[in-house]
């Protein structure tokens, strides 16, 4: 990884989520700046500025790129296992038409039963949340790909 990250350590950082009054424990290193990460910029971000930030898109080629490899790393980041049983996957920033897309392709590509949850009605944030029903499915797609770690984003 030193190839890509900068010489610094990783930095500890401890906060409290405010919602929960919970506190975690997070890690964060910077990447070095290289033109070989182009192509992924290119496709994932929309080249505008909207309010002074550059949006995450969902590129039309998602399909092929929404490997068993690459769930497992969405699924990490952005998902949650969620008490009733099923595991949730954070769009809250994509637009519907984007979500809809994503959602068809888990269901299409991977015979996942998916749902869209309106997360904040106000501010119009949705997310894909796998029934608990997929669990099993879900599991021996990624479960191997998975970190021991990040077991607990599958409910195990």
């Amino acid at each position: 990884m030193s190839v890509y990250c900068t010489q610094s350590e990783p930095t500890e950082r401890v906060y409290i989520d405010p919602r929960f009054n919970k506190e975690y424990l997070s890690y964060s290193f910077s990447t070095k700046y290289n033109s070989m990460f182009y192509p992924f910029a290119e496709l994932f971000l929309d080249k505008s500025i909207k309010a002074g930030k550059v949006l995450k898109i969902v590129p039309l080629c998602i399909a092929d790129l929404l490997t068993p490899q690459a769930l497992a790393f969405w699924l990490c980041d952005d998902g949650q296992y969620v008490k009733r049983g099923g595991i949730t996957l954070c769009t809250d920033n994509f637009s519907m038409s984007e979500i809809l897309l994503l959602k068809s392709i888990l269901e299409g590509k991977y015979n996942l039963q998916c749902t869209i949850h309106n997360k904040n009605p106000e501010k119009g944030y949705y997310r894909i949340y796998i029934s608990g029903k997929s669990l099993p499915i879900l599991r021996e797609l990624v479960g191997e790909l998975i970190h021991p770690s990040m077991a607990y984003k599958l409910g195990k």
